[in-house]
């Protein structure tokens, strides 16, 4: 098993990835998220994490840890 620094998530393959650790998550600008994905929310609440694609730069993929996150806001 790698190990993890602060900055860094570990995914299910095994594989580092750079990642951000927000203590409140919003995403309420994105989507609604609750009427419309709460299977998929639920989802990503189990696995820790998700990933983020920017939508002017789809070559850009941010991976959003919720170790230290004590909120979302919708």
């Amino acid at each position: 098993m790698k190990k993890t620094t602060p900055s860094t998530l570990s995914l299910p393959d095994g594989s580092l990835v750079k990642a951000s650790f927000p203590m409140v998550v919003s995403a309420s600008r994105a989507t609604d998220i609750p009427a419309f994905f709460a299977e998929w929310f639920s989802n990503r609440l189990a696995q820790g994490y998700c990933a983020w694609v920017n939508p002017f730069n789809s070559h850009q993929k941010m991976y959003v840890s919720f170790a230290k996150t004590r909120a979302f806001v919708f």
